[in-house]
């Protein structure tokens, strides 16, 4: 029996020894390879001007490393602004950064291309944001209004400032050279505004942009087949006041009887102009961009009619009362290109003031509409004849 233990033990201690030396899989110590990051290419198509886009930029780290980013731009550096940690401007537009999430926004509507690269515990990669085909108006960027970038825009074109020289006198190349240089100059010094501006691309980033709100233009007429502004003009919703007008619904400014145009103002509509101010079609590569370009437009025209524009109608007409068309309910807002300077002694004209306030009391369900009036330019024809105040009362 002794011997029989004797054995058993010897077994043991061996097998125990031969466990020991072999040693478990938890054990051992697998060196691990540090792999470099991974980047892609992130492509931006089909966004739209001033209109922020959202993504993410395409890069991995396989061993789980934290992720840090860098960017440049032809070549050079492009830091986070040290006030807003994480947002990155771009000579073409903007770019805010949060992990590997970003938000770009086209401020020149041009195709560009940003290089990033990412880093992982010392080792990095680099690719691109390629940014093309954004949706634009050609003529956005000019208009200083909605953003202003210090642009000449076309009142200082060289074009227009060749033609200023020569009608002072100007006639070598020369001359004309100088005078241009003196008038880009005395521009850059004294009329650069950046920043001065309705600063509607902030709107649009908000998505503001006019949808659902209705913009009444009483003016001289509106062209409502013009090609940048005939899908924001509500069908059938304009009107003529010229007792003659062959539709009703279509204020456009007609041509001459004789077809001839022989003053700016044959040709030109300033209600048109003025429509296309307010809601020109945005991102349809024609023209300029409205303040709020969904917005929708009906058309007066209410100076250039024929019709006597202190008929009570017309003025309730044109104040939204029942019979324009205007429910009560409805977004809208009113434009009227006109005014009146009435002498400080005169009284108030009591029918005007219950005209006027219709649509700023009643319309919109009682919260009233804003009606914005030209701040003291008369027009011939209104409610004092030839806006000679003292004529009219004095005799």
């Amino acid at each position: 029996m002794k011997h029989t233990l004797f054995k058993m033990s010897v077994l043991s201690a061996a097998i125990m020894i031969t466990l020991s030396g072999c040693g478990s899989d938890n054990d051992k110590k697998t060196a691990v390879i540090d792999i470099a990051p991974r980047a892609n290419n992130v492509e931006l198509t089909n966004l739209k001007h001033w209109v922020p886009v959202t993504d993410s930029l395409k890069a991995i780290d396989s061993n789980g490393d934290e992720l840090s980013f860098s960017f440049a731009e032809n070549g050079q550096a492009v830091a986070a602004v040290a006030a807003v940690d994480g947002i990155y401007h771009f000579s073409h537009g903007t770019m805010a950064l949060s992990g590997r999430d970003f938000t770009y926004i086209s401020l020149t509507g041009e195709d560009a291309s940003i290089d990033y690269t990412v880093t992982a515990n010392g080792k990095s990669a680099s690719a691109k944001i390629n940014i093309s085909g954004v949706e634009t108006d050609p003529l956005a960027n000019e208009q200083w209004h909605l953003r202003n970038t210090g642009q000449r825009a076309f009142a200082l074109s060289d074009a227009f400032l060749e033609v200023n020289a020569k009608k002072s006198g100007l006639t070598t190349e020369e001359e004309i050279a100088a005078y241009k240089q003196a008038n880009i100059e005395f521009f850059n010094e004294n009329l650069t505004l950046v920043g001065a501006d309705m600063n509607v691309a902030r709107a649009y980033q908000q998505g503001v942009t006019g949808k659902g709100v209705i913009a009444v233009v009483v003016d001289s007429g509106l062209e409502v087949r013009h090609e940048d502004l005939d899908d924001n003009v509500i069908p059938y919703r304009s009107l003529n006041f010229n007792p003659s007008a062959f539709d009703q619904t279509d204020p456009t400014k007609p041509v001459p009887e004789d077809g001839v145009y022989r003053s700016f103002g044959d040709y030109s509509d300033h209600g048109t102009a003025v429509a296309g101010l307010i809601a020109a079609e945005r991102w349809n590569g024609k023209g300029g961009r409205g303040v709020a370009p969904d917005a929708q437009l009906i058309g007066m025209n209410f100076i250039h009619s024929k019709t006597k524009q202190n008929d009570f109608n017309v003025q309730a007409i044109i104040n939204g009362f029942p019979g324009s068309g205007i429910a009560l309910d409805e977004e809208v807002l009113f434009n009227r290109s006109y005014g009146s300077n009435p002498a400080l002694f005169l009284p108030d004209d009591q029918i005007d003031n219950y005209l006027t306030s219709y649509a700023t009391t009643i319309l919109r369900n009682g919260k009233g509409a804003i009606s914005v009036n030209a701040s003291g330019n008369d027009f011939e024809s209104g409610r004092y004849t030839d806006g000679d105040f003292c004529k009219k009362i004095m005799g």
